[in-house]
């Protein structure tokens, strides 16, 4: 392996090295048992990685309707937990991917912002919110013509901060712009989860661009430690198609277990079943947090 082992990001303690994926070795901390991936990728091959091709698992015009209103639907739930949102209240959503809850966000009326790292993914965003709500880049760096004082009450960071070279940094920064009484939501895959203990090292969620793994203590402890109070940490809720979780197997080839499965839903199930939305817990850890 060859690469010396880092101290542990949060704790300072020391980690242990579990395996290689994709080329990059994990470590786990012997304390808190968090996990990241050291060496990090460089700009380069996280560049290559981000790419149109990233979001192929879409599928085609009509699997990309069906995927928005499912995804739509997790949002709908997840903006609940801070229920009543008032009205043109400003949401950012970080790793806004190709825009599907900034784009639920101007929907029911609020002022959506959007930073995404991809080129594609920032011109998808900007067909829904317009170029002035849309910054291509690091979250750290953003601006925002519409928004000169750079202050949200609310953000979000679903299936985004595993992905971030320096989370603490990130956490530091959401803290300084939200508004008073501002509200933090994140989602991010969990290693307390069941899928997690089931799978190992086979977790579909090992990937060479996810940079932490977190489990609900970890990343509490990170938030306490960047002035946030954790008002809730959950198993996280989605909503999910067969077809979807049939395209993401077909894309990522996740695990020999779930690889038959998915085949067979494919082959069997009839179109309209393909697109049933329905509500599963899928290994994510959900933590609303607020200042």
């Amino acid at each position: 392996m060859g690469t010396e082992a880092p101290a542990c990001y949060l704790c300072g303690d020391e980690t242990q090295y579990k395996f290689e994926q994709e080329g990059c070795p994990v470590f786990r901390c012997t304390a808190c048992c968090l996990e990241r991936i050291y060496p990090q990728p460089d700009d380069a091959a996280l560049a290559a990685i981000y790419n149109r091709s990233y979001f192929r698992i879409y599928g085609s015009d009509e699997v990309l309707s069906c995927t928005r209103r499912m995804k739509q639907r997790t949002f709908e739930r997840l903006l609940r937990l801070i229920a009543p949102i008032r009205r043109g209240s400003r949401l950012l959503d970080c790793g806004a991917g190709t825009g599907f809850l900034v784009d639920f966000a101007r929907q029911v009326g609020l002022d959506a912002y959007a930073v995404e790292y991809s080129d594609y993914g920032a011109q998808q965003c900007a067909t829904m919110i317009g170029n002035d709500h849309v910054f291509r880049g690091e979250v750290q760096q953003s601006r925002f013509q519409a928004n000169p004082d750079h202050r949200y009450e609310i953000i979000t960071m679903v299936d985004f901060i595993e992905h971030v070279r320096d989370p603490r940094s990130v956490l530091l920064w959401a803290f300084s712009h939200l508004s008073p009484k501002g509200n933090l939501l994140i989602v991010t895959p969990s290693l307390g989860s069941m899928s997690h203990k089931f799978l190992g090292r086979q977790w579909p969620q090992y990937k060479a661009e996810h940079l932490w793994y977190f489990d609900s203590g970890c990343l509490t402890r990170l938030l306490v430690q960047c002035g946030f109070s954790v008002q809730t940490a959950q198993p996280n809720v989605k909503y999910l198609s067969p077809q979807y979780i049939i395209s993401i197997n077909r894309a990522y080839k996740s695990h020999p277990l779930i690889d038959l499965p998915c085949a067979l839903a494919d082959w069997l199930l009839p179109g309209w079943l393909k697109t049933l939305n329905i509500p599963l817990r899928t290994g994510d850890i959900l933590i609303h947090a607020s200042i």
